[in-house]
């Protein structure tokens, strides 16, 4: 009898086990002369196949995820888990009422004891919820007697509906409504009408007589504007307290009918102004257009790139992100101001966008900033915290404490609060003007203006000297050397190294503060056009650095700062200038106190060259190309393809990297990567064959004083440090 071909097969992807793999386990036997095979060793080789492979042990199972677990999980026994059981009974209860009951009765039948028969008079929505001023809708019951349970004076309610039930019912005057119970009936003083509360179990029956055919005009419930809390609890310091009997009913107004402030402020009468940001935005319980008109103090003018596109559509399409160049940003940039109103509450206001930056900016510096304003039109973009926008807080930061005591809500003007002591605001709005109607108009009142603090402007020693880290600060100074990564400035981040008097002069440098300054300027930070052609001019500049951020020994230029020419003053009362600079700027010499990415003045005698980064190649010397490509003809001769012409004799450009001995840093080994001209200069009297130059006819040859910028400073396990030689 031949061998049973068993084969098993695995659903969730094992590897088949074929009658091979069990056979090699079984021994090997001599068939009987009978059967073929003895009745032992077909025992065994039948609980070989029948006994359970074995596991694999690289095998990585796969569970499907729960989705329950993704879901936050509450404390087992504690309060919100409860509420959460609670509100889960609560909507399956109304959802299974709703499906028993019919959505609509055409025929009021007879209700049960303790059901309200409502019919809507108004509508109003306040916050979340739906207001409804309804009647008692009179039916006798089968008995003939009056099952209202309110007295006749009490024959009008304000029934409160959820949102849901909002949405269920679509409350419209002259409806009937039928509320069930358990509904509840609260009474508050000094309010006319009383509350019907816990209105989840209700139905709107639409009688025979009102139901015609033809098209239904779509109802939207008029939204009113919650009262301020300072009315509510009667905060107000210069109005007596008010009695429940004094209260008016509860009429609430429309939108945007009242001020929210208790005062008209700053003897604005008869114009809907309010000088409180919290207060106004609060009070939309959305993000949407603010009520009212709010006067503030703008802080700063600045501008902010303009994002067109998505940070998901961004992440997606990397390449889009190297298109957005700071040079495009300048093209589609947007203005914004840093407003805080009388209570300290600062907002960011985002206005149009523009083209011709420079000159609307130092426009609209000169007209906003520093002065009172009166902000029309405007609507909530986002609630912003420190989390989100770091730079923003940062810049707040700068300007708090104010000067001047602040107002509290809920106190009087003759009682402002002590500003020194309160802590700096945490969360912010981001507002945005409207189309077409958002705009801002300059207020002329000077009790406003002691809120505005200026820009603090230093010199650089009393940067380098007093401001802390992560703190903003503005000075002026004049620009030596420009360090670009790209082609030209505008196109990425790029450093300057700035200097002033302060830093220039023996007199007023006593504390040996290094003689410049590294400045990075960062993709966020949008430049004007006369700053960048300053930048592009190979002449040195001076610039005026407003709220940038000190970081250790540089300083960065980020989001909001703003970068003028020299030309523009930073302050009305700045006497602050980068002084009187020599012809030749100073420079540190090299030492052990030299930090990476820092200038300085080099010094020695060469010990030593790089060969692996010693070399020279042709380049055209029409156009400077150097791509030249070979003459088949001669060997000394090159063909430009720029050019299309032939090169007789091309300029030899050379590199060369040199190790120095250096008089003032003597334990420390020094690399510099030398220029053209000093290449040239110290090969000049080097005897060259036809592979180029000796190392031994380099070597012992004194090179400097040069400018050379610091790339790289190591301290362990050996000092050693390499720098570049640049031309100021």
């Amino acid at each position: 009898v031949a061998d049973a071909e068993i084969s098993e097969f695995s659903s969730d992807g094992e590897s088949v086990v074929s009658r091979s793999q069990a056979s090699t386990a079984q021994p090997q036997s001599q068939p009987c002369q009978a059967s073929g095979r003895s009745a032992s060793d077909w025992v065994r080789s039948a609980q070989a196949l029948l006994q359970t492979p074995h596991k694999q042990a690289d095998r990585k199972f796969k569970t499907p995820e729960d989705s329950a677990k993704k879901k936050n999980k509450f404390l087992r026994g504690g309060l919100a888990e409860r509420l959460s059981r609670l509100q889960c009974r609560q909507r399956s209860a109304i959802s299974f009422w709703r499906h028993q009951s019919p959505s609509a009765s055409k025929t009021p039948a007879v209700c049960k004891a303790g059901v309200l028969v409502l019919q809507v008079l108004q509508v109003w929505e306040e916050g979340s919820v739906q207001v409804a001023l309804c009647q008692l809708f009179e039916q006798p019951s089968p008995d003939g007697s009056a099952r209202s349970p309110f007295p006749s004076a009490e024959a009008r309610l304000q029934v409160l509906f959820s949102r849901d039930t909002a949405t269920h019912l679509v409350p419209r005057p002259t409806d009937i409504v039928h509320v069930y119970p358990p509904w509840q009936k609260l009474i508050i003083d000094g309010e006319r009408n009383p509350f019907i509360l816990n209105t989840h179990f209700s139905q709107k029956v639409i009688l025979e007589e009102k139901d015609k055919p033809g098209p239904k005009q779509k109802f939207v419930p008029e939204k009113y504007r919650p009262y301020s809390l300072v009315r509510v609890f009667n905060l107000m310091e210069n109005k007596p307290q008010m009695n429940g009997k004094d209260l008016p009913p509860r009429e609430v107004p429309p939108l945007a009918s009242k001020p929210l402030s208790s005062q008209k402020p700053w003897g604005l009468c008869g114009q809907e102004v309010c000088d409180s940001l919290l207060e106004v935005i609060e009070g939309q319980g959305a993000v949407g257009c603010l009520a009212m008109d709010v006067i503030v103090v703008v802080q700063r003018v600045y501008i902010l790139p303009f994002k067109e596109l998505s940070s998901q559509h961004l992440l997606k399409n990397r390449s889009c992100l190297k298109a957005h160049t700071m040079e495009h940003q300048q093209h589609r940039a947007k203005l914004c101001l840093l407003v805080q109103d009388v209570y300290g509450m600062f907002s960011e206001v985002q206005l149009h966008t523009f083209h011709s930056i420079e000159d609307t900016l130092q426009q609209y510096s000169r007209k906003w900033e520093g002065k009172p304003c009166i902000l029309k039109c405007m609507r909530v973009v986002q609630r912003t915290t420190r989390g989100r926008s770091i730079w923003l807080f940062n810049l707040i930061d700068s300007l708090w404490p104010p000067l001047v005591p602040l107002k509290v809500l809920g106190k009087s003007q003759e009682s402002p609060g002590d500003s020194g002591s309160l802590p700096a605001p945490s969360f912010s709005y981001v507002l945005s003007a409207q189309r077409d109607e958002g705009t801002v108009e300059e207020l002329k009142e000077e009790a406003l203006q002691a809120l505005y603090l200026p820009p603090v402007v230093h010199t650089l020693q009393e940067i380098l000297q007093c401001v802390p880290d992560n703190h903003r600060c503005s000075f002026t100074a004049t620009i030596t050397y420009k360090r670009v990564q790209s082609v030209e400035p505008g196109q990425g981040e790029f450093w300057l190294f700035v200097t002033d008097s302060s830093l220039q002069s023996e007199e007023d440098n006593r504390l040996n503060c290094c003689r410049t300054v590294p400045v990075r300027v960062t993709t966020s930070c949008v430049l004007g056009s006369a700053v960048m052609q300053a930048l592009k001019s190979a002449s040195s500049c001076s610039l005026a650095f407003k709220d940038v951020v000190k970081e250790r020994d540089t300083v960065l230029c980020v989001e909001r700062t703003v970068l003028e020419p020299q030309l523009c003053v930073l302050s009305a009362d700045s006497t602050v200038s980068p002084g009187r600079l020599p012809e030749l700027v100073k420079l540190d010499e090299l030492d052990p106190k030299t930090k990476a990415n820092t200038l300085c003045v080099v010094k020695g005698v060469v010990v030593g060259v790089d060969e692996s980064k010693a070399y020279s190649w042709p380049v055209c010397c029409w156009c400077g190309n150097e791509n030249l490509d070979a003459s088949n003809m001669e060997q000394q001769r090159f063909f430009c393809s720029l050019c299309v012409t032939t090169v007789d004799r091309p300029t030899m450009k050379m590199q060369l990297e040199v190790f120095l001995h250096c008089d003032s840093y003597s334990q420390c080994t020094v690399k510099v990567k030398l220029q053209q001209k000093t290449i040239e200069s110290l090969l000049k009297s080097a005897a060259s064959g036809n592979e180029g130059y000796e190392v031994e006819n380099v070597l012992g040859k004194a090179v400097g004083p040069l400018t050379g910028y610091v790339h790289v400073v190591t301290r362990e396990p050996a000092a050693w440090i390499g720098l570049e030689e640049i031309t100021l």
